[in-house]
């Protein structure tokens, strides 16, 4: 995935939400921050998501559909000593 990519095309290269196991999406500005907008509000913002942090995205399956939630938000300062 390049710097260009969509958030849409992010999704689709790790198979989301249809994964057969817990994945881990690594990258940069813009598209983490459209990635996460797309997931939580349902339409592709700019959204500014700060260096090193580790966003915990989750979904699960319900009657009507999907349910996205954001299970937690990790800055860097959580793993030091």
């Amino acid at each position: 995935i390049g710097p260009s990519a969509s958030a849409l095309e992010v999704l689709n290269a790790v198979s989301w939400p249809d994964a057969k196991t817990p994945v881990m999406v690594v990258g940069h500005q813009p598209w983490l921050g459209q990635v996460a907008s797309l997931l939580l509000s349902g339409t592709e913002q700019h959204w500014t998501i700060k260096k090193s942090n580790a966003w915990w995205i989750s979904h699960r399956q319900r009657e009507y559909g999907n349910e996205v939630f954001l299970k937690a938000v990790l800055a860097p300062e959580f793993f030091s000593d």
